[in-house]
């Protein structure tokens, strides 16, 4: 197993390292020059040239990406264009925003989806199923910013109930509720149909009928034998999705007014910020990369079967 972990952290260093690449290329031949963005419309050729010298973005692209990965390498993302300020300052800003917000809705996500799945799966074509999959179906066709747009409109303007987005005073509980509930209703569903699809398709195989014959309690089958089989590929999602949601929702960020790395990024992008832009896509590479790692760790727990070696 040892082994195993290893290689992959071998081959995380070396997935980033590709990521690295790309990403920087990809910006770099974007159509638009960041200076422009910088020095404004009526700035001077000389001006120009002496931005371009001062953020190295007068040297070839191949001489720009090495002096970016050394500088990363020693824990510097380089500086904002827009503010001046270092990009990891401007990421660990944002960082507790985004936390809270993808946190909130990972769990509520869990809790809405699996519980939905779960009573669904028990009795394929049965009431519950039917009312619960309809409502998942619902959710999971609403585009995020329509839903939250909704919900800002209803809950919060005429209802008044609750803030018109933005972050608010700590412990910014009533202000990350309608923003979580946005992300964990769209998820939900895809755990809804996910865990009820896995646990209707295991619930034929033989273990269960073994266990069926042996007299076993329906909720322990249920439990034990039918929904802990059918998690396995909730496992990956669910990885996969809470770092997504760690790197940062850019649309619910932007429709709520929430301060993460989802808006920084829009901003960043929007302003040809190029630094920040590279610091969250690779913070977001990382997230994913160690998400697939995690999920990996947690397939041994959840199933024996499964080993690495």
């Amino acid at each position: 197993m040892w082994g195993y972990v290893a290689r992959r952290c071998l081959w995380m260093l070396v997935t980033l390292f590709i990521v690295s690449i790309i990403n920087f290329f990809v910006v770099f031949l974007v159509p638009a020059n960041p200076v422009d963005a910088i020095a404004g419309d009526k700035a001077t050729p000389q001006v120009i040239a002496q931005i371009e010298k001062y953020y190295g973005l007068d040297q070839p692209a191949y001489i720009q990406y090495l002096d970016y990965m050394n500088h990363m390498l020693h824990g510097d993302l380089g500086h904002s264009y827009q503010t001046d300020l270092p990009v990891t300052a401007e990421i660990a800003q944002r960082a507790p925003a985004t936390a809270l917000l993808a946190i909130t809705a990972f769990i509520w996500t869990l809790l809405f989806g699996l519980t939905s799945g779960f009573f669904a799966g028990v009795k394929p074509g049965g009431r519950a199923d039917l009312i619960l999959t309809t409502i998942a179906l619902l959710f999971n066709s609403l585009p995020d910013f329509f839903l939250g747009v909704v919900l800002l409109y209803f809950v919060a303007f005429k209802l008044g109930v609750l803030p018109l987005g933005g972050y608010g005073p700590p412990p910014h509980i009533r202000n990350v509720i309608l923003p979580a509930f946005t992300l964990a209703a769209i998820g939900a569903a895809t755990y809804h149909r996910l865990l009820r699809t896995q646990m209707a398709e295991v619930r034929n195989e033989d273990y269960v009928r073994t266990a069926r014959a042996k007299g076993l309690a329906a909720g322990r089958i249920n439990v034990r034998h039918i929904a802990r089989n059918a998690l396995l590929p909730v496992v990956t999602i669910g990885g996969l999705q809470l770092a997504s949601l760690l790197s940062g929702v850019i649309i619910v960020e932007t429709v709520f007014a929430w301060p993460g790395l989802g808006q920084l990024f829009y901003q960043a992008a929007t302003n040809l910020d190029v630094p920040v832009v590279m610091g969250t896509a690779m913070l977001s590479a990382a997230l994913v990369i160690l998400a697939n790692f995690a999920v990996d760790m947690a397939y041994m727990l959840l199933d024996p079967r499964v080993s690495y070696t």
